[in-house]
């Protein structure tokens, strides 16, 4: 999404899009939420109003650009040109998002991590926003006295396994107002997930 354009393929990372031969939809949550940062462009907690604004940006482009014909799961899901949108009359009910969008998105690659071994549900995921630079083999974490996740790449310089380079910051939709912790807390696992670390 390097060019403020989210392209099919970053919303098949981020979730699931689904639209019935009745034009009824569906959006995952983390969609949405993940392509503002869940903000709103003041800064706040993005309000729900943003997920029927999706919906309709969807269903314009779906309308201007895909087959009818093209099934249920839109596997051929052309990009989100937010430039292109914002010029378009019929969504002027959508500008706040698409603009929060474009500036959250800009130089940033969506991401599904690999499920954590160390969880009870292996079936869990995290998606979110990286850096354009990130990589995959990279690790997201949370570090104390950061105020949002971070991406970490393992030191090639290093000998010492506990060596890294800072990529930068990252989204990750469901953690980002401390939720992980929390849940590690109630789970009394904090400690036993906690590693001592040197970034260069």
């Amino acid at each position: 999404m390097a060019n403020g354009i989210v392209y099919g393929d970053a919303l098949e990372i981020l979730g699931t899009i689904k639209h019935s031969p009745a034009t009824l939809w569906s959006i995952s949550d983390a969609i949405w939420q993940t392509l503002c940062a869940d903000r709103d462009r003041n800064g706040d907690r993005a309000p729900f109003s943003y997920r029927s604004a999706m919906l309709d940006i969807l269903r314009f482009i779906s309308e201007t650009s895909l087959d009818s014909d093209s099934g249920n799961d839109l596997q051929s899901m052309p990009c989100i040109d937010v430039e292109d949108l914002l010029a378009t009359a019929e969504l002027v009910h959508t500008h706040d998002l698409l603009k929060t969008i474009r500036d959250t998105v800009w130089n940033r690659r969506a991401f599904r991590s690999k499920p954590n071994p160390a969880e009870k549900d292996t079936s869990k995921f995290l998606v979110g926003l990286v850096p354009r630079t990130a990589k995959t083999g990279d690790v997201v974490c949370i570090l104390y006295g950061c105020s949002v996740p971070v991406v970490l790449r393992k030191s090639q310089s290093s000998t010492s396994d506990e060596s890294w380079l800072l990529v930068g910051d990252a989204y990750v939709n469901g953690v980002m107002n401390g939720e992980e912790i929390k849940q590690a807390l109630l789970w009394d696992s904090l400690k036993q997930r906690e590693r001592e670390i040197k970034i260069k």
